[in-house]
């Protein structure tokens, strides 16, 4: 039976992810040996990552899409999964409109629908990086196999293709766990303060010329003279 502790921490991360919607992105810290040569490997806390599709209300079951390993090794590696948000570690909402929320669904559909082996390579390639320099470990592409990582790249690139080319370091193919949740980060903050997302430019905040400030700054600068030329009189 869970402890209270358990318990509280489960409570405490159901609580936090209750407003997770379909087309939200998920991070954990990935289970077993894989997740811990991933995490190690790409030096990241997340060794995992999915989309949401739905969400069951009355019980909070996710129902989501990953890449994860399986045997046997043929096996179609992305495929639709359940879990509950006490084993997820972040969630990152990246869609802005309904359009964008459902090119990440439809994408992220499209892709388990092709039965995409899971890239063995490329989680032996993460396990060089434990032990080898980063700059020794070879670019992969890979187009016929995805991790998780590979998916999740791929449909936040369909649902905003020009700021995919803009914040994302690598291709779909190449992204990994820990840096993909970065790229995202950089991107989100963007969203949030950047004066180019503003839903009317107009709207944006306009730098003012100088005669304006002048014009200003006029009244204030005669009233400083009038009340120097005062004390002086004095």
């Amino acid at each position: 039976m869970p402890t209270k502790a358990a318990r509280t921490a489960t409570e405490a991360a159901r609580t936090a992810w209750d407003n997770v919607q379909p087309g939200d992105i998920f991070f954990t810290t990935g289970g077993g040996v894989v997740g811990a040569l991933i995490r190690r490997g790409t030096e990241s806390p997340y060794g995992h990552c999915g989309v949401v599709h739905d969400v069951d209300p009355a019980d909070g079951t996710w129902y989501t899409a990953e890449a994860f390993p399986d045997m046997p090794p043929w096996k179609p590696g992305l495929r639709d999964r359940e879990r509950t948000a006490d084993t997820v570690a972040a969630v990152v909402r990246i869609w802005r409109t309904e359009q964008e929320r459902q090119a990440i669904i439809s994408k992220s559909c499209e892709l388990v629908e092709a039965k995409l082996p899971y890239a063995w390579s490329e989680i032996a390639v993460i396990a060089a990086a434990n032990v080898l320099p980063h700059s020794w470990i070879p670019n992969t592409d890979l187009t016929r196999a995805v991790i998780c990582s590979n998916h999740v790249a791929q449909v936040v690139r369909a649902a905003r293709p020009d700021d995919y080319e803009r914040y994302f370091r690598y291709t779909p193919n190449r992204e990994w766990p820990g840096g993909l949740h970065y790229d995202l980060q950089r991107m989100l903050w963007d969203d949030q303060h950047s004066f180019r997302n503003l839903t009317n430019w107009e709207d944006r905040p306009r730098t003012k010329t100088l005669p304006e400030v002048l014009a200003e700054t006029e009244p204030l600068i005669e009233e400083i003279k009038r009340l120097g030329k005062a004390r002086r009189d004095r």
